[in-house]
């Protein structure tokens, strides 16, 4: 989790890094957080990023209830 910025840059980094081309065109989408400036993508096993912090999951908050 990080600033858009951020999980943009890391999401270039591994897009770059793997050579994705065809209907493979970028790693993952970067998600924001419902209310707060919070943004997330999901980290890949072969790259890592100083200025994200790594969860295992996003906080329970992250997404607006939804009822059904």
């Amino acid at each position: 989790m990080g600033t858009y910025e951020d999980c943009n840059i890391y999401s270039e980094k591994v897009n770059l890094g793997e050579g994705y081309v065809g209907t493979t065109t970028k790693w993952a989408e970067v998600t924001k957080h419902h209310l707060e400036d919070l943004w997330a993508i999901a980290k890949h096993e072969d790259y890592s990023s100083e200025e994200l912090e790594a969860v295992d999951e996003l906080p329970e908050d992250w997404y607006p209830d939804v009822e059904i």
